[in-house]
Order: C-alpha cells, then sequence, then structure tokens
C-alpha cells in the first residue's frame, strides 16, 4: 500500500486499492448471479477479458500521471484535490 501511495503521490494508496479491490468482489458476486453490467457479460470469458483490458488501462493511467509528475517534478500542495480527504 504504501508503494501505492508513493506512485500515486499521496496519502490515499489504500482508499485507492480499496475501490479496485471492492469493485472486484462485487463484479464477481454479480457474476455468481449471472448477471451483467453495462452490457457486458460476467459469465463469459470474454467479459471478463474487457474487464480485465480496462482494469489494465486504468492502472496504465495512474502509471503515465505518476511519469509524467515526476518528469515535472511538481508537488503536491497541500489541500490539493490529491490530497483532501
Amino acid at each position: 500500500m504504501d508503494e501505492l501511495a508513493k506512485l500515486t503521490r499521496t496519502t490515499k494508496g489504500r482508499s485507492f486499492a480499496a475501490i479496485i479491490v471492492s469493485a472486484m468482489i462485487l463484479l464477481t458476486f454479480m457474476s455468481e448471479q449471472k448477471r451483467t453490467v453495462m452490457c457486458i457479460d460476467l459469465c463469459t470469458d470474454e467479459g471478463w477479458a474487457e474487464i480485465e483490458l480496462a482494469l489494465k488501462n486504468i492502472y496504465r493511467g495512474g502509471y503515465l500521471l505518476t511519469q509524467e509528475r515526476q518528469a515535472g517534478e511538481q508537488p503536491v500542495k497541500p489541500g490539493s484535490i490529491e490530497e483532501t480527504s
């Protein structure tokens, strides 16, 4: 969790992980009930491949944001949107 917080340059690494984990748990429960989410069939390999791709894109976006911040070396200011609770 600490590494995730460092990557996102916030103290909110745990909350980011909690949201992702909670979403995956919910999707897993929904798949057991043979449900769909936004027309994605959670009972098929194709549906889960779509979810996996979206999750990779979320983490890729976080990575790119981190790279952009490190390139500019702009520290997060106290009270900015990244640091608010």
